[in-house]
């Protein structure tokens, strides 16, 4: 099986590779896919371009080889769609299993056939405190540890010239350094 971990990743972070670790160890999961989302439609436009996006996560994921970063929707371009992107890895992938937040989980109604997903993938929840499950889709909720790093507070710290490098992986930073990203 495979599992599949879209998003901004504007940056990628930490919180990012604990969060492949635990679904990898907890799911027996082969490989990872860590996929870039090209433009959300739930929220405004990332703030690094897609080519720097892509490039810090597979910064990110280059320790681990379970982790392969791919650029499905960014080949792709406009509004990224997770059922459109399962579509696609199912035309390789036989068992992929979707790795969704909590915060995601509760506003799953509303993204794009949220029902032909379920069929497409196994979706896979990383639950938190408080978290109550949508009845309508079968979800499996995971264990998660509690990693309070968002991409939105490492932008907002390196706007304000504060420390980030404890939350991003090894060369992460040094990349947004040398592009002068989120200043």
């Amino acid at each position: 099986m495979k599992g599949v971990l879209g998003g901004a990743f504007d940056p990628p972070h930490l919180g990012h590779i604990v969060l492949a670790v635990d679904a990898r160890e907890y799911l027996n999961l082969t490989e990872i896919f860590f996929i870039p989302l090209y433009l959300p439609p739930h929220k405004s436009p990332p703030v690094a371009s897609f080519e720097d996006r892509l490039r810090m996560t597979e910064i990110a994921a280059s320790p681990y080889p379970f982790i392969k970063v791919l650029d499905i929707e960014g080949k792709r371009k406009g509004t990224s769609y997770t059922v459109d992107t399962l579509r696609e890895l199912k035309k390789k992938e036989d068992k992929l299993v979707l790795l969704i937040g909590a915060d995601q989980a509760e506003s799953f109604s509303t993204w794009k056939e949220p029902h032909e997903i379920v069929k497409l993938a196994r979706v896979c929840v990383f639950a938190r405190e408080g978290f109550k499950p949508d009845k309508n889709f079968p979800f499996k909720i995971l264990p998660s540890r509690r990693i309070d790093i968002s991409s939105t507070e490492i932008r907002n710290r390196i706007k304000n010239k504060k420390e980030v490098r404890h939350l991003l992986p090894p060369g992460v930073w040094e990349y947004i350094q040398e592009r002068n990203l989120y200043r």
